[in-house]
């Protein structure tokens, strides 16, 4: 585990994957809504396709989403509504 977080969390410039997002989640006690801003067309109503973390399998409720980010490839924001 020390290892991984040395080669892979810790670094600036590495990307964060949904192993990093999870521990983030869980650490925290938050949910995160992830929006994809990746070059797929919108589907019809014109909303970004997300994920939200936990899922209701692990838990989370989809109505308390305190942290969402824009996910870029290669890049997230911290969007504040």
């Amino acid at each position: 585990m020390d290892d991984f977080c040395v080669r892979e969390v810790e670094p600036t410039g590495k990307e964060c994957e949904q192993v990093q997002i999870m521990a983030l989640v869980r650490a925290l006690g938050v949910s995160v809504r992830i929006e994809y801003l990746d070059g797929r067309a919108l589907p019809p109503g014109g909303q970004l396709p997300c994920h939200v973390l936990p899922d209701e399998r692990d838990g989370g409720k989809e109505e308390v989403v305190p942290v969402t980010l824009l996910y870029r490839p290669g890049h997230y924001d911290l969007l504040v509504k």
